[in-house]
């Protein structure tokens, strides 16, 4: 298990991600930071773009802050 530090732009023009360093990154949402939709479609990108593809991951704390910390199951 390993835990990623991920700051979140809701509501951005464009949806795009940007590796700060290995465990940080930084992540432009379309969707807006109402009713969890930011969180599920941020959890969505991360499983895309997290290498090796993890088997489960999960918000560990920020759920309502857009400074979270992931928590990555390999």
């Amino acid at each position: 298990m390993s835990l990623i530090k991920v700051r979140v732009y809701p509501d951005s023009d464009k949806e795009k991600i940007q590796k700060n360093s290995d465990d940080f990154y930084s992540v432009y949402l379309r969707e807006p930071a109402k009713k969890g939709m930011a969180n599920r479609r941020l959890l969505e990108i991360l499983r895309e773009t997290v290498q090796p593809k993890p088997k489960r991951i999960k918000i560990a704390s920020g759920h309502t802050s857009p400074s979270k910390i992931i928590e990555v199951e390999y």
